[in-house]
C-alpha cells in the first residue's frame, strides 16, 4: 500500500508523541488511523481505516533565521490494510495553522545547546529525517512493539558566524587531526523548536554522542549573504524526544 504521509503540529498529541519516541528508539509499534475528510462546514463526509501502519520516517524541520515561513512535522507510515469506512459522527476539531498560533513553529524559531561548544550565533540546522526499516508483523504479532531492522539517524548539519568558530576547530583538531576521539570526546546536546514568542518549547529534541566529520567555510549564494560563516557536520549515535 501507498504510504501515508502526515504533516502535523511541532506539539503532536500524547498518543503520536509515544509513537515517534518508539519509532526512535528502536520498536515498531502499529497502529490503526481513521483519516475524516471534512466538508466546508468541517461535517465529515467520508473517512479512510488504516491498519497496522508502522512510522517508518519522521521529519523534523529546519531552522533557518531568516525564514519566517510557518513549517510542520511530516510523519510517514505504512499501512497493511487499507479500507473506506463510515465517517466519524463526533470527530476531533480540526487543527488550523497561522502564524498568530500557539503551536506555531517558525524556522526562525529554535535553540540549539552543544555541551562545550558556543552556539549562540548558529543560524540554521538543516532537516533532520530519522528512517526506520522495520519487520512486517504477523497473526498475533500485529501491533506490538517489536526490533526495527535499521534505524537510520542523520548527521546534524549547522550553519555558524565565523566569531564563534573557535572552539569548533579545537574540537575538530583534537577530534579528526590528533585521534582524539573516543567516546568520552563526543558531546550531548539539545535542539529546541520555540513557539511564535519564543516563551515556550513546542518540541525538543535530545541529541546524544554527537562527534564532528567536517567543518568548512560557508559558501554565499550571493554578495548579500556575505557574512562570514562555517558549514560544520556531525555525525550523532542516538536522538531522543
Amino acid at each position: 500500500y501507498t504510504p501515508i504521509v502526515l504533516v502535523i503540529s511541532m506539539v503532536p498529541p500524547k498518543p503520536i508523541l509515544a509513537w515517534m519516541s518508539d519509532m526512535m528508539t528502536g520498536k515498531a509499534t502499529q497502529k490503526t488511523l481513521v483519516i475524516s475528510v471534512l466538508d466546508l462546514t468541517l461535517k465529515p463526509v467520508r473517512a479512510l481505516q488504516a491498519l497496522n501502519c508502522s512510522l517508518t520516517r519522521i521529519d523534523f524541520p529546519h531552522g533557518d533565521g531568516a525564514d519566517r515561513d510557518p513549517t510542520f512535522l511530516t510523519l510517514t507510515c505504512s499501512p497493511e490494510v487499507t479500507k473506506a469506512v463510515p465517517p466519524l459522527t463526533a470527530p476531533n476539531a480540526p487543527t488550523t495553522h497561522n502564524a498568530q498560533s500557539a503551536t506555531t513553529y517558525l524556522p526562525s524559531n529554535f535553540l540549539l545547546q552543544i555541551d562545550g561548544l558556543d552556539t549562540s550565533k548558529v543560524n540554521k540546522i538543516e532537516t533532520l529525517t530519522v528512517v526506520s526499516r522495520v519487520k512486517a508483523g504477523l497473526g498475533e504479532a500485529r501491533g506490538v512493539a517489536e526490533e526495527t531492522d535499521s534505524l537510520v539517524i542523520p548527521n546534524v548539519v549547522i550553519t555558524l558566524h565565523e566569531t564563534i568558530s573557535a572552539g569548533w576547530k579545537t574540537w575538530l583538531e583534537d577530534f579528526l587531526v590528533k585521534g582524539s576521539n573516543g567516546d568520552d570526546k563526543e558531546k550531548n546536546g539539545t535542539l529546541k523548536y520555540l513557539s511564535v514568542n519564543l516563551s515556550t518549547t513546542l518540541l525538543a529534541l535530545r541529541f546524544k554522542n554527537l562527534g564532528i566529520l567536517s567543518l568548512v567555510k560557508d559558501v554565499p549564494r550571493s554578495n548579500s549573504e556575505a557574512i562570514p560563516r562555517f558549514k560544520a557536520e556531525l555525525y550523532c549515535e542516538r536522538i531522543e524526544i
